[in-house]
């Protein structure tokens, strides 16, 4: 349980929050990122975004930034590096998107430039695929590319992994489909799990076949989960920093 953030503003049905949580390795200390997205008429697209963060060292709530734009996705900030990773729009126009990066150290931002995708790029999406930032870019529902920044920062690191098409895939009764989300993991046989609408598939690559894998009792759970996230195991207790040895 986190204490109250004790930051008070008017509150109403424009503002959102956004969350991210990773590790800064420069003082051995978990934070949690409160992003709180106000109107704001005064910037270009007409919001602007404060930033708390939480310490589990200090068990409290600090203000950090405040930046006059807003991060439309609620997906949490996607953590790589040291830094917590969220798409943002410049201005107002959707199609133009770059990566907001917050160094978890430092607590500071700057910019990290998407890989040039071309032309009808439609839906993106962030993740993390073996502990490289990744983006997943659709075309019109026809397919869908995976780009992974191998060396964090630079730009031409940035590598197209591999591409997927739709076909092949099972259609909603209404005739719709879903967007791929960013793959969540690649498995030693090459193939790629990803979340596709409430369900997750396996993607393999060389045969260009998808299959659904077997969760037994976990899969109806996900009819009611809309993003899954990847976790490691570790003998390391977060709430334990604080404890007497």
């Amino acid at each position: 349980m986190l204490p109250d953030f004790g930051f008070k503003k008017s509150w109403n049905s424009d503002c959102y929050t956004v969350y991210g949580f990773g590790f800064d390795a420069s003082v051995d200390d978990y934070k949690v990122v409160r992003i709180n997205c106000y109107p704001n008429k005064a910037f270009e697209d007409g919001y602007e975004s404060i930033f708390e963060v939480y310490s589990l060292r200090t068990n409290c709530w600090r203000m950090i930034l405040e930046l006059p734009f807003s991060i439309p996705s609620l997906i949490a900030g996607k953590h790589v590096n040291g830094s917590l990773n969220w798409f943002v729009f410049h201005g107002q126009d959707e199609f133009s998107q770059t990566i907001l990066s917050l160094d978890l150290a430092e607590e500071t931002c700057k910019e990290v430039p998407p890989p040039c995708y071309g032309d009808g790029a439609s839906e993106r999406s962030l993740g993390v695929l073996d502990g490289c930032l990744c983006v997943l870019c659709n075309f019109e529902r026809l397919y869908a590319d995976v780009w992974v920044m191998k060396e964090y920062g630079k730009t031409e690191s940035w590598t197209k992994l591999v591409t997927i098409t739709y076909m092949g895939l099972p259609m909603y009764p209404d005739g719709y489909y879903e967007y791929f989300a960013a793959p969540l993991f690649v498995s030693r046989s090459g193939e790629i799990l990803l979340q596709f609408g409430m369900e997750l598939i396996l993607y393999n690559p060389k045969q260009k076949e998808f299959r659904t894998p077997a969760f037994g009792p976990l899969s109806e759970a996900f009819d009611f989960i809309n993003r899954a996230e990847v976790y490691e195991e570790s003998l390391v207790s977060p709430t334990g920093v604080n404890q007497p040895s």
